[in-house]
């Protein structure tokens, strides 16, 4: 198994990099709001400036637990946390990148894979301890079809609904007929609307809407971790906007989200799998498993250590002397 899923991994990094970068490409990219330099020195942690902001350390915490475990080459690169990258034409590395674009964006794994801070409720949930309640919580569905069947006849959206991410467009279901929306809007923070990630295990279909501008939304892992049939709206202010996570590039996972272009295909889509249900089942539990066996913590740190041999192999005239000094232990 887990050469397999080297093997999966290593297919995602070469064919997500380009042939060659050259370094004096990273070394010039400007550093945009959220965006930071790193280099890995004799197998240490360095970046070009101080960091302070969450996301960026979150980043860095995944990199500094990686080295822990293996040795990669000197390496220097730059990773930009915005949910939108400012720039198409630097390599920068970030969580997501518009599927057939033409941009130079380097996927890697994302900040949530450390940990995200529990709304409302103040806590810092790290990524494993999510991962595993979500598991705990929802194998008991897993196993046969009758308990699957058992969950609620309802599509289920949490999150902020606002024009900016079109999500009020995106959620106006007008002809379910046996499947009932539950749109939970959480835009003014009230902590009424506060909905764990373990309640949405309850609901048989779940919605993954884009986010603000029409950007990556970090939700789509979560739903799948929760073994629901999850549909993916790409639409955005009338524009199809698929953002690939380098995880979503496993066929097991990419071919078993219910992909539709607006609410109305949305609709014709909930109604055909709520009519085949035992179809809707065996895609929940095709998605479940592979999203639950890749996206281990122990698999996110083997794809860095992976991402980053394959980025030194393609660069051209690495720096192999320290020129950043900022250290993060």
């Amino acid at each position: 198994m887990m050469n397999t899923i080297e093997n999966l991994l290593k297919n995602i990094a070469v064919s997500t990099l380009p042939e060659k970068i050259e370094i004096n490409e990273i070394l010039n990219i400007h550093n945009y709001h959220a965006t930071f330099k790193v280099q890995i020195y004799n197998n240490e942690l360095y970046t070009d400036i101080q960091i302070t902001e969450e996301r960026n350390i979150q980043i860095l915490n995944q990199l500094r637990d990686m080295l822990k475990i293996y040795t990669v080459p000197n390496v220097i690169f730059v990773y930009c946390t915005q949910d939108y990258c400012p720039n198409d034409n630097a390599y920068l590395f970030t969580h997501a990148k518009l599927l057939n674009s033409n941009t130079k964006h380097i996927v890697a794994p994302c900040f949530t894979f450390d940990y995200y801070m529990e709304k409302m409720e103040g806590n810092n949930i790290t990524y494993v301890e999510s991962k595993k309640s979500l598991y705990d919580n929802s194998i008991r569905y897993m196993n046969d079809f009758s308990m699957w069947n058992n969950k609620l006849d309802e599509i289920i959206f949490v999150g902020s609904l606002t024009d900016a991410n079109d999500r009020i467009n995106n959620t106006n279901f007008q002809n379910l007929k046996d499947v009932k929306p539950i749109i939970i809007d959480q835009s003014a923070g009230s902590g009424e609307n506060f909905i764990q990630r373990e309640e949405l295990i309850n609901y048989k279909y779940l919605l993954h809407l884009n986010g603000n501008g029409g950007a990556y939304s970090s939700r789509l892992k979560y739903l799948l971790l929760s073994g629901s049939l999850v549909f993916y709206i790409t639409n955005f202010k009338n524009s199809d906007m698929l953002w690939m996570e380098y995880w979503m590039y496993c066929p097991d996972i990419m071919e078993n989200i219910i992909l539709v272009k607006d609410v109305n295909d949305c609709e014709k889509a909930i109604e055909y799998f709520d009519k085949n249900r035992i179809d809707a089942f065996n895609i929940s539990r095709v998605s479940y498993m592979a999203t639950h066996t890749l996206l281990t913590k122990e698999n996110i740190l083997l794809y860095w250590k992976i991402l980053l041999e394959t980025y030194h192999s393609i660069t051209v005239n690495n720096i192999n002397e320290q020129i950043f000094f900022h250290k993060f232990i």
